[in-house]
């Protein structure tokens, strides 16, 4: 890949990051597709959630957002382009949680415009991003670059070795399921196990972290694996053996989905996810 393409892909994640709604962080993202397409986005409320709850109440204890990051990932899905392969290209430097579905999307390259390192949001969780976004590109064999678009640079940040094997299943993990539909319009199922990042060795210790892990949550993977193979997701087909996490059911509300079957309703991480679900449900944004 030229140079001038990298330059050209990250204009373009910049472009998306000033429609932003969004008053004081404005994300953008996008996607140079092994086919050589782009797809771009922004940090964003869903719609449903902004209509209800306005822009500064919590779902749950999650953000009514969509990062920046995981709406170009559900772009893909929606328009049925994989993203196994791809590149992607932000404007600010990844959280821990953004890291983990990026390497489950199958992208190969990070490019982070170096503005985004400048940011106070960046500056306040700057460790997270040294210390766990980058560790999980690590495991997952993913290179990470910053690129100076003025000065027409790009240097490396990260240039791991191959990935680490694969974790092993866990017994008895929550998990997430789904019909999604290919461009012919075949259906495919996809059933997502809760599991630790791609790459993620379990013979080290755990993230140092209260607020993160390695493990990435069934919906999320599901939402991701679906991108991966540019899979467009029924958004009435879902099903989860346990009530989700806050930020599974943000994400899943942003792509679309609006009937979520749940297994067991007594089953949840914590507490913050039966207060999510509630407050979607009252309003009718979501139907179980």
């Amino acid at each position: 890949m030229t140079d001038a393409t990298i330059f050209q892909t990250m204009q373009v994640a910049v472009e998306a990051a000033q429609k932003s709604p969004h008053d004081t962080s404005k994300v953008g993202a996008a996607l140079l597709l092994a086919d050589g397409g782009v797809i771009s986005a922004h940090n964003i409320w869903p719609a449903a959630i902004e209509k209800a709850f306005g822009r500064d109440a919590k779902i749950g204890n999650a953000s009514g957002t969509i990062h920046g990051e995981m709406g170009v990932f559900i772009t893909a899905a929606q328009q049925q382009r994989a993203t196994q392969d791809a590149r992607l290209f932000i404007t600010d430097p990844p959280c821990p949680n953004c890291a983990k579905n990026i390497a489950e999307a199958g992208i190969v390259a990070v490019y982070i415009d170096h503005k985004g390192f400048d940011k106070d949001f960046a500056q306040r969780r700057i460790r997270d991003f040294q210390a766990l976004s980058l560790a999980i590109f690590a495991h997952a064999g993913i290179a990470v670059y910053t690129v100076f678009r003025k000065q027409e640079r790009v240097e490396t940040m990260l240039h791991p070795s191959a990935p680490l094997a694969e974790a092993p299943k866990r017994k008895g993990a929550p998990y997430a399921a789904c019909t999604a539909h290919d461009k012919a319009g075949e259906p495919h199922e996809i059933m997502a196990l809760m599991h630790p990042s791609l790459g993620y060795d379990p013979a080290e210790p755990e993230l140092d972290s209260a607020k993160y892990s390695y493990d990435l949550q069934p919906l999320n993977r599901m939402l991701m694996m679906a991108a991966r193979q540019g899979l467009r997701i029924d958004g009435t087909s879902v099903y989860s053996s346990r009530v989700p996490t806050s930020r599974e059911l943000v994400n899943i509300v942003g792509a679309g989905i609006t009937h979520l079957q749940i297994g067991d309703d007594k089953k949840a991480r914590d507490i913050h996810g039966p207060q999510a679900l509630k407050q979607l449900t009252s309003q009718g944004i979501l139907k179980t």
